[in-house]
């Protein structure tokens, strides 16, 4: 996601709990969080005439339409899920190599689920 840089990802969830604990977990681990919409106006862009749906939404809005197509296959009234859109933070262009940006944040907040 080139709009929020290097430093932070896009976080999208329909539960509020999980948003709260990733954010604490981010914190933690020092990654930074950013929450964003899942603006249901989007999944327009994911329709298909030959498929039940496409899973790019087109140019514009394209974290949001990748978490609506995740969003497809969760049962979110069940089970609380986040789509982290790590893209802009996952590669360091200078020492040209992963970062692994979010493994830290997602490992803190396993182990708090374990308290």
């Amino acid at each position: 996601m080139v709009a929020l840089g290097t430093s932070m990802c896009g976080m999208f969830s329909p539960n509020q709990q999980l948003v709260s604990q990733l954010r604490q977990a981010g914190s933690k681990s020092g990654e930074k969080l950013w929450q964003l919409p899942l603006e249901d106006d989007y999944w327009e862009n994911c329709k298909s005439p030959i498929a039940d749906m496409s899973n790019i939404g087109g140019r514009f809005g394209g974290a949001i339409t990748a978490a609506l197509f995740l969003k497809e296959y969760v049962d979110f009234e069940k089970i609380p899920w986040a789509h982290l859109d790590i893209a802009g933070a996952a590669w360091d262009h200078k020492a040209h190599h992963a970062t692994g940006f979010g493994a830290q944040t997602l490992a803190e907040w396993a182990i708090s689920q374990g308290q």
